[in-house]
């Protein structure tokens, strides 16, 4: 069993993460449902998930990206597809007793396809989806929360470009090892997020101990630092000026995070 791949009550927990976050997947189907490959994890690159699935599944074709649930519907944003995604992973579900419809998306959020049916209740899930509604902190410290969870999806948000890049590499620089050189960009950035996290640990602590509910030094960190050391590092520069991608995708994954925090501290 591969070290991602998650079944049974583990599967189960890991719904009501997605309940709450996007984390990585990546799906290897067999021809019997007992060997599918399904993987999963928090913080892992889905890149990293997705070689692993090509790796231990017995399949020959895989997908990877970013998975998150809502509902009863489990949206999977994918950077590899393969046909009938949809279908075969609703039908490794419900293998481990886990009712849930699925949708398959692209990078720009367009629907692929989709197996959506009116499925019974499952009163497990619906008293674990309560009781992590429930659980939520309030005032000061879901605002805590919520500016750590948005931080953590920011790695996933790049993985999507990341995918996009390499099929535009792909196509328009086929001289180009796409997987080598979007390792180096995937390295630079995971870099570069650890290092702006650093800071943003310092402000949450500095605000913390003044006693300041609304995080005004987490604010002004993301406004006077964080904000101009994306405009300026020279990775999103060099895209910014390239064509292999429009608009300003790895600068937008921050700056919507930013946008995001802000609001929801000044909320």
């Amino acid at each position: 069993m591969g070290e991602f791949q998650v079944s049974g009550s583990e599967l189960k927990k890991l719904v009501n993460v997605m309940r709450k976050q996007p984390i990585s997947f990546a799906f290897n189907p067999a021809k019997k449902i007992d060997d599918d490959y399904f993987g999963l994890h928090r913080t892992k690159p889905a890149k990293t998930i997705g070689r692993e699935a090509k790796d231990e599944g017995e399949g020959d074709k895989y997908a990877f990206g970013t998975a998150k649930v809502e509902g009863k519907i489990l949206s999977l944003t994918c950077e590899r597809v393969i046909p009938s995604l949809a279908k075969k992973l609703k039908r490794y579900l419900k293998s481990q007793k886990v009712m849930l419809n699925v949708e398959v998306l692209d990078a720009s959020g367009n629907v692929l396809e989709s197996d959506i049916e009116d499925l019974p209740d499952d009163a497990e899930m619906e008293e674990e989806a309560e009781s992590v509604e429930e659980a939520s902190p309030k005032g000061k410290v879901a605002k805590r929360v919520f500016l750590i969870e948005r931080w953590k999806k920011i790695p996933g948000e790049l993985n999507v470009q990341l995918g996009v890049l390499n099929r535009e590499i792909a196509s328009k620089v086929p001289q180009e090892d796409p997987d080598d050189f979007c390792k180096g960009v995937e390295e630079w950035f995971a870099k570069l997020v650890e290092e702006l996290q650093s800071d943003l640990n310092d402000a949450i602590d500095t605000s913390i101990n003044a006693g300041d509910d609304t995080y005004s030094a987490v604010s002004d960190v993301i406004r006077k630092g964080l904000r101009p050391r994306i405009a300026n590092d020279q990775v999103v520069a060099l895209f910014k000026k390239g064509s292999l991608l429009q608009g300003n995708a790895f600068e937008d994954a921050f700056t919507k995070a930013f946008d995001e925090i802000e609001a929801a501290l000044t909320a």
